[in-house]
C-alpha cells in the first residue's frame, strides 16, 4: 500500500528503471547493491510516530497480496493465495498460503493476520485508524483462512488496503511495547532480513536463505539481490560525492541543476555510469505548501488565494529547475481523477520572476480579507503585519522560498524560512506547530480512505495525523463519502473530480510542483530488464552481471 504523508503507505518510490538490454541476466542471485540516504535512523519500527525506520525497512515485511509493478489495480500472491469479497462487500476472505514463513521459520498464521490489525489500530500512527475504521471485526476460519467483516459504508479501498498492509509477527511483540521505537530488527515473512547495522549510519539487508516465497510464480525473477546495503549521510552534496567515487551504486537525481551540469566526470564519460530519464506510471497527488487552518488568520480563503496567487512557479521552473518539474495544479495530478474543467488558475508567471497582474489580483484580494498596503508593509485593521513562516526539512526548498520571500516583499509581506532537522520537522509536523509546511499527499490506486486521512474532519484535530491543513468541511466530507463509495471506474472519477474541484476552490496549499519522470545514474554493473515499471524503476528486478548462470 502507499504510504500518506508520514506514513508507509506513501512509499517513497525506490528503485524501477528500464532502459538497457536485459540480454544475460542471469536467473540465479548473486551480489549486491549499496544505497545512500540523507538523514539518519533510530529505531526498526515503521508503524508508530516516534522515532526514524531506516530506508528498505519494509523489505522485510510481505503484505497479504502485493501490487503489480506494471499494471494498476492488480494484486499478485503474497502471504495470501488469493481473496474473495460478497456480492454486498461485507465479507472479505483471505486463504494463506500455507507456506507461508517468517524468517524465524515460524508458519504465519490468521492470528498473526488478526494481531496485526488490531495493534496497528490501538497502538499505530494514528492514519491506521482513519484507514481501518470500517473493519467491524476479524476471525479465523480454520488454520488458513482469515475472514474480515466490513461496515456497508466502510468504502470500495478498504479491500485493497488490507490486502496490501504488511503483516506483523505476534509472538515477536508479544513482550514488547509496540508504542515504542525498536532497537532489535524484527523477523519478517519478507525477502530480506537485516543482517547488519549501525544505528543511525548505515543498514544492511541480505536475502533470506531458501525464502518461502521464491517459488511463487510472479517472485520468480525478483529479488535477486543478495545484498543490499543503506548508507547514510548528512549531506546531499557529500552522498553524490560518494558515488561518483563509486562508493555507492545507484543514484536518483532530484537537483536539475546538477544532473544538467554535474555529471561531466570519467566514469560517465567512459561508460561505467549509465544514465537514463524514465516516465513514471503512479499518479502524483498534490505537493506544495499547506496552510495550517488552525491559526486564525490563515482561516480566511481570500488571504490564501492571495498568497498562493504569487508564487510564480513558472518562472522559477525556468530559472531555478531548468524546466525539471510539472506545476501541481490538481490534488490528483497525473491521473484521470484530475479536474479539467471549473477549476481556478493559476498565473502565467512573470519573465523576470514578478508576475504583476497576479500581484495585483493578490493585493486585491488581501484587500477583501482586510489586509492593505501602508507604508510598504500589508497590514491589518490594527496596524499588525502581515508575517508567516514556512517549515521545511530540505536544503533543495531554499531557492524557491527565497525566490517567494522576494515576490512577497515587494507588496510588504514578510516570510520567514524554518528550515530544521528531521527530528524538529517530524515532531513540530505532528503537533501542527506552523504557519505553512511543505508536504505531499499521494493519491493512491485506490482513493477514499487516504483522502478522508488528508480532509476530513475526523482527522482535522488528532495530533500526528495527516490532516496537515487542520480542514474540517462537511461538502469535503461529503465528497470523499462519494468518492470512498464509488463501485467503478466512471462514478469513481466523476467523484474524484468532484472533489478535487471542491479542495482547489478552497486554496489550503499554495500549489507546488512534481516530476513526471525520475532521473537515475547507476554504475553499470547490474542487469535491467528493458520493462519499465510503473514506479519508473524498481531494484527487486535487476541482477548483477556477473550473477551465475
Amino acid at each position: 500500500m502507499r504510504r500518506a504523508i508520514t506514513n508507509h503507505k506513501a512509499v517513497t518510490v525506490f528503485l524501477a528503471l528500464a532502459a538497457t538490454s536485459f540480454a544475460g541476466v542471469a536467473q540465479a542471485s548473486g551480489g549486491g547493491i549499496t544505497l545512500a540516504a540523507i538523514g539518519s535512523f533510530d529505531s526498526f519500527n515503521p508503524f508508530i510516530l516516534t522515532g526514524t525506520a531506516p530506508r528498505g525497512i519494509y523489505r522485510l515485511f510481505q503484505p497479504l497480496l502485493r501490487e503489480s509493478d506494471f499494471r494498476a489495480g492488480v494484486l499478485k500472491p503474497a502471504i495470501a493465495t488469493g481473496m474473495t469479497l460478497s456480492k454486498d462487500a461485507t465479507r472479505l476472505v483471505f486463504t494463506l498460503n500455507p507456506k507461508a514463513r517468517f524468517s524465524t521459520g515460524r508458519r504465519v498464521t490468521p492470528q498473526d493476520v488478526i494481531w496485526t490489525f488490531h495493534i496497528l489500530r490501538t497502538k499505530g500512527q494514528p492514519f491506521f485508524r482513519s484507514y481501518y475504521r470500517g473493519i467491524v471485526s476479524i476471525a479465523a476460519d480454520g488454520p488458513n483462512r482469515v475472514v474480515f467483516h466490513l461496515a456497508p459504508d466502510a468504502g470500495a479501498s478498504l479491500p485493497h488496503d488490507i490486502a496490501t498492509e504488511p503483516i506483523l509477527p505476534e509472538d515477536f511483540w508479544r513482550h514488547r511495547d509496540f508504542g515504542k521505537p525498536l532497537h532489535t530488527p524484527p523477523p519478517g515473512s519478507g525477502p530480506y532480513r537485516v543482517a547488519d547495522f549501525r544505528m543511525g549510519a548505515d543498514v544492511t539487508y541480505r536475502r533470506v536463505k531458501h525464502w518461502w516465497g521464491a517459488t511463487l510464480a510472479d517472485d520468480r525473477n525478483r529479488y535477486r539481490l543478495r545484498r543490499i546495503t543503506i548508507r547514510y549521510f548528512r549531506d546531499d552534496s557529500v552522498a553524490f560525492q560518494a558515488f561518483k567515487a563509486g562508493r555507492i551504486d545507484l543514484w536518483v537525481e532530484k537537483t536539475p541543476s546538477r544532473w544538467a551540469h554535474g555529471y561531466d566526470f570519467p566514469a560517465v564519460r567512459d561508460g561505467r555510469v549509465k544514465r537514463a530519464v524514465l516516465p513514471l506510471g503512479i499518479p502524483a497527488g498534490m505537493h506544495g505548501f499547506v496552510f495550517n487552518l488552525r491559526r486564525p488568520m490563515l482561516q480566511n480563503r481570500d488571504l490564501r488565494e492571495a498568497l498562493a496567487l504569487t508564487f510564480d512557479f513558472p518562472w522559477m521552473n525556468h530559472v531555478l529547475f531548468d524546466g525539471f518539474y510539472a506545476r501541481n495544479a490538481s490534488f490528483f495530478a497525473n491521473s484521470p481523477l484530475a479536474a479539467t474543467t471549473d477549476v481556478p488558475a493559476l498565473p502565467q508567471g512573470g519573465a523576470d520572476g514578478y508576475d504583476d497582474a497576479a500581484l495585483r489580483r493578490a493585493v486585491a484580494l488581501l484587500g477583501k480579507a482586510g489586509w492593505h498596503l501602508r507604508h510598504f508593509r500589508m497590514v491589518n485593521a490594527a496596524g499588525r503585519p502581515l508575517a508567516l513562516s514556512v517549515l521545511i526539512d530540505q536544503a533543495s526548498l531554499d531557492a524557491p522560498l527565497q525566490a517567494w520571500r522576494a515576490i512577497l516583499a515587494r507588496i510588504g509581506i514578510r516570510l520567514r524560512i524554518d528550515r530544521v532537522d528531521p527530528a524538529t520537522f517530524r515532531a513540530r509536523k505532528a503537533a501542527f506547530r506552523y504557519d505553512l509546511i511543505w508536504a505531499d499527499f499521494p493519491a493512491p490506486e485506490q482513493p477514499g480512505a487516504a483522502e478522508a486521512d488528508y480532509f476530513g474532519c475526523a482527522s482535522a484535530h488528532v495530533q500526528g495525523s495527516d490532516n496537515l491543513a487542520g480542514l474540517c468541511n462537511a461538502h469535503i466530507d461529503t465528497l470523499i463519502a462519494q468518492l470512498a463509495g464509488a463501485r467503478d471506474k466512471t462514478a469513481r472519477i466523476a467523484a474524484g473530480r468532484a472533489l478535487d474541484r471542491a479542495l482547489r476552490r478552497l486554496w489550503i496549499v499554495v500549489p507546488g510542483w512534481y516530476a513526471k519522470t525520475v532521473h537515475l545514474a547507476w554504475w553499470n554493473r547490474y542487469a535491467i530488464p528493458p520493462r519499465t515499471p510503473r514506479l519508473g524503476y524498481d531494484i527487486d528486478l535487476w541482477a548483477p552481471r556477473d550473477a551465475p548462470k
